[in-house]
């Protein structure tokens, strides 16, 4: 008479996988590592944390500073637009459907937060300067590659340049134009000079940045 086995120490053989009806067991196993393999392709090809996302969205910083500062012609203005449009990219950060477009995503947001700027300005300062922010926007698209967050800092770096050769004067009326928002009637009475010359120096003043700015772009191989 044979022993009985040991059925303390016995161990059942895993139950088989189920396989689909119509699906031979030959085929249902690569099929199922394709699927995998796919799944496992696009979660590395998304962002998966908050961390990611906001991540990938610091690295366009630059040159979306330089696109707020285009509309409203005050980097401290620009730089608060931009840190509210982070903010927005932490919050709602599950919004970002394709990582392929997280740029244009996070740009959006900036276009959106910099309107609101100009509106609760409400004055003149706040009519976007089109040439400039066209020549930003140029830049934007057509380096979108490796090199594309050293050019926007050149940019940025090219512009601060062509605003620190301003002498004393223009520097001043800048400052109280842009920065400390003041109406072209209290820089008139400043500066002893009426409305309309004050606006004509103003305009002026932009038209020679925009010209200092192209030059300098053109001299480091950035194509305005």
């Amino acid at each position: 008479m044979s022993a009985s086995p040991d059925t303390d120490s016995f161990v059942a053989p895993p139950a088989a996988s189920p396989v689909p009806a119509g699906v031979e067991p030959s085929a249902a196993a690569p099929a199922e590592k394709a699927e995998k393999a796919e799944k496992a392709e696009k979660a590395e090809n998304k962002p998966r944390t908050r961390d990611d996302v906001v991540k990938a969205a610091f690295q366009y910083r630059d040159a979306l500073l330089s696109y707020s500062y285009a509309m409203l012609r005050s980097w401290t203005l620009a730089e608060d637009v931009v840190q509210e449009a982070y903010l927005v990219v932490m919050n709602k950060w599950q919004d970002l459907k394709d990582e392929g477009g997280i740029f244009l995503w996070v740009r959006q947001i900036v276009h959106f937060k910099t309107l609101e700027a100009i509106r609760a300005r409400g004055r003149e300062t706040s009519t976007p300067d089109q040439e400039l922010l066209d020549l930003v926007e140029q830049a934007v698209k057509e380096n979108l590659d490796d090199h594309f967050a050293e050019r926007q800092r050149m940019m940025s770096t090219s512009l601060r340049d062509c605003m620190s050769r301003l002498n004393t004067f223009n520097v001043d009326l800048l400052a109280g134009f842009y920065w400390k928002q003041e109406s072209c009637e209290t820089l008139a009475d400043r500066h002893g000079r009426s409305v309309n010359a004050i606006r004509l120096m103003l305009s002026r003043l932009r038209d020679k940045l925009r010209t200092c700015l192209s030059k300098r772009l053109e001299a480091q191989g950035i194509r305005p």
